[in-house]
């Protein structure tokens, strides 16, 4: 079994997926050797973005805690993109019938979860997402994180600032780990309404703190770098058109 690879021209792009047997088994995405690829990947000091897939139709709870973990060791819990994004799926039957350009994207994610608690903790993790901005959150971690790993590979050093930003990123996966691990603690106990309650008045300040030091510590980083090398920000795609220099 192979894991996915594909050139990016900045990185690369590594399609894990998800870790349960039965996803891969399920929907013919296979992932193989991902933790040996990616050891060889952090050797080489190589900058790699995954793939990954939480939410499915035939998701349970179990497989939900197992795969959440995983990100958790891969310092991948910033990625809020994909922790509350269906999977798309379209089946061959639809292909068939006719639906505007909106509604062809509509369909790829118009499907039920079998499991309704899991549909309780998918709703109450996109109305928690709702209260801040996650795409952004995402691409400051991201991109800086690529930064980062340009200019290392060029200098062969880890500048002070790169190491507060790193030191950020695992105090907030640690935060994060916490939230996921009291979500699925006491999910069966309160009704959807209350447990989105719960979890937005015992993390939601402490998450946007997170997300402004975070922001503060990337403009150390991209200070630092641009003072020494004004070209490796150019490289470096933001999520964000007027910051994208080669546009």
């Amino acid at each position: 079994m192979e894991l996915r690879i594909h050139l990016n021209g900045i990185g690369i792009i590594l399609g894990i997926e998800n870790i349960s047997d039965s996803f891969q088994g399920d929907y013919n995405k296979v992932a193989g050797k991902k933790t040996e690829v990616l050891q060889i990947m952090e050797k080489l000091n190589i900058s790699y973005h995954i793939g990954f897939i939480l939410f499915h139709p035939s998701v349970t709870v179990s497989e939900l805690i197992a795969n959440v973990d995983y990100l958790y060791g891969l310092e991948k819990l910033y990625r809020w993109g994909v922790i509350i994004e269906k999977m798309r799926i379209i089946p061959v039957e639809r292909l068939d019938r006719e639906y505007d350009v909106e509604g062809n994207v509509d369909v790829a994610y118009d499907y039920s979860f079998q499991d309704e608690e899991v549909t309780k903790l998918f709703n109450v993790l996109c109305r928690f997402a709702n209260l801040f901005d996650v795409r952004d959150f995402e691409n400051i971690c991201t991109s800086t994180l690529l930064l980062m790993n340009l200019y290392s590979n060029k200098y062969e050093e880890e500048p002070k600032e790169f190491v507060c930003f790193r030191d950020e990123i695992k105090k907030y996966n640690s935060f994060a780990i916490g939230l996921f691990r009291n979500l699925f603690e006491v999910y069966k106990e309160l009704s959807e309404d209350d447990l989105f309650k719960y979890i937005k008045n015992k993390y939601f300040k402490e998450i946007c703190s997170y997300y402004y030091s975070i922001q503060i510590k990337r403009g150390l980083v991209y200070d630092f770098v641009n003072q020494k090398d004004d070209d490796l920000p150019l490289r470096v795609f933001h999520g964000q058109r007027r910051l994208n220099g080669y546009e």
